[in-house]
């Protein structure tokens, strides 16, 4: 009793204020109910709830809080303790939306969470994580039309290539792994491609596309990446893609006249690629010390020159040398055609409210 009273004697501010609370005000809150959840009785952690939820009724984790305690003993009283936070109090804020969406959709009422998300939708316009909520709901209760609906309301919206592209693998990756349809994966992929034509995250869903089939298209996967090298996308992603191509047919070609030339292929723009990177860089450091040593005296320069003229020799003799050692480099990173695609990051597509 005396540690419930230290708290409640803490309490500065036990009336409703637009005011935001301080945070020692708030901590003491989460103390006090924490101290009354595993000390006190239900009826008593409930008072003191509802007694929070006056002072910290703008509070979104405060009412999380409430809304997790009684889901674990009173499921259809956190109902209404959802309902009355984001009806009344935080109609604007998703979080809390999005729990009691799912809490209603765990208990069985999928008609009940999707209207949830629905309203929510036209309160708050245009953020596309709601969408993709939507999307993953009826993906769970097998509305493949309403699915494949909001996909294409999300490509068609995007309002950049890459947003619109981003949306496009998404829905291509549900469509052949979860559906099986590799045809209008295929579709979908190759129509964003013609608006974003070197979107590496495109051209390599067109080929895990073509990898996921049974049998297995190699002609599909072999003309992804040839598209994907024949790119304006930048070198180092094409190194990328020749790389994954020599493997591929490395793995699956029974043809040693393709694989033979996909190795030169890719051995000709690894050199010609680091070169291209290497000769800069050491132009630079060597006129920065030929100028430095010919402000000293004359004959450091030809001393310099002769230094860098041996090391460009050393380098070009290095760089012929490639084809073994970049073998080896190459087994030893070799690509994992099962890895994850890396996502673009949320922040990129989901506006903040």
């Amino acid at each position: 009793m005396t540690a419930a009273w230290y708290r409640y004697g803490k309490i500065k501010r036990p009336y409703f204020h637009v005011k935001t609370l301080e945070r020692a005000q708030l901590k003491n809150w989460k103390d006090y109910l924490d101290y009354e959840i595993e000390n006190g009785t239900h009826e008593s952690t409930v008072i003191l709830f509802e007694r929070c939820m006056i002072a910290c009724a703008l509070y979104e984790d405060m009412w999380l809080k409430y809304a997790k305690y009684m889901e674990e003993r009173q499921p259809e009283a956190a109902g209404e303790v959802y309902e009355r936070a984001c009806k009344i109090h935080l109609p604007r804020k998703p979080s809390i939306h999005f729990s009691w969406a799912a809490f209603e959709e765990k208990r069985g009422n999928v008609e009940k969470a999707a209207q949830i998300l629905d309203e929510l939708s036209e309160t708050i316009k245009d953020m596309l994580e709601i969408t993709i909520r939507k999307i993953n709901l009826e993906r769970r209760r097998g509305n493949t039309e309403k699915v494949d609906e909001l996909y294409l309301k999300c490509i068609a919206d995007a309002k950049t290539a890459q947003m619109s592209s981003h949306f496009a693998t998404k829905y291509a990756r549900y469509l052949y792994k979860v559906r099986r349809d590799f045809v209008k994966a295929n579709e979908i992929l190759t129509n964003a491609l013609k608006n974003d034509p070197s979107n590496p995250y495109i051209l390599m869903q067109l080929i895990d596309v073509g990898y996921q089939q049974d049998p297995m298209d190699q002609t599909a996967i072999l003309e992804a990446f040839d598209m994907a090298l024949s790119s304006d996308m930048n070198n180092d992603q094409k190194l990328l893609f020749s790389q994954r191509k020599l493997e591929f047919l490395e793995d699956f070609s029974s043809d040693p006249q393709r694989i033979q030339e996909a190795y030169e292929d890719y051995a000709k723009m690894y050199k010609s690629h680091f070169s291209s990177r290497k000769r800069p860089a050491e132009d630079g450091e060597d006129s920065k010390e030929k100028k430095s040593k010919a402000e000293v005296n004359g004959s450091a320069v030809a001393a310099t020159t002769a230094t860098t003229a041996a090391g460009v020799v050393a380098a070009d003799a290095a760089s012929y040398q490639y084809p073994h050692s970049a073998w080896a480099n190459y087994a030893q990173n070799s690509y994992n055609y099962q890895q994850a695609w890396t996502p673009y990051a949320a922040t990129n597509y989901y506006s903040s409210h």
